[in-house]
């Protein structure tokens, strides 16, 4: 087994893709993609001020998601330490 970092990660996507890519901008795309997903199951909008709400309310679930996620790997991570 051996120690794997942030540094090696990006560097291997940068290898694969021969683009300049890192983690953060899977973390950023993933992020759109969740914000997309959970716009499609709110309610149409029929004024600016509803789709200003629902633009809201579509971050608000994508970082609710993903603290959930986090404090899962982060467990996960203690109980292999």
């Amino acid at each position: 087994m051996c120690d794997v970092g942030s540094n090696d990660v990006n560097e291997y996507l940068r290898d694969i893709s021969q683009g300049d890519f890192t983690t953060k901008d899977f973390r950023t795309w993933n992020g759109t993609v969740l914000a997309a997903c959970a716009l499609r199951e709110i309610e149409p909008f029929k004024s600016m001020t509803q789709a200003k709400r629902n633009v809201v309310q579509a971050i608000d679930q994508v970082a609710q998601q993903r603290v959930i996620e986090n404090s899962a790997a982060r467990e996960r991570e203690v109980a292999h330490a």
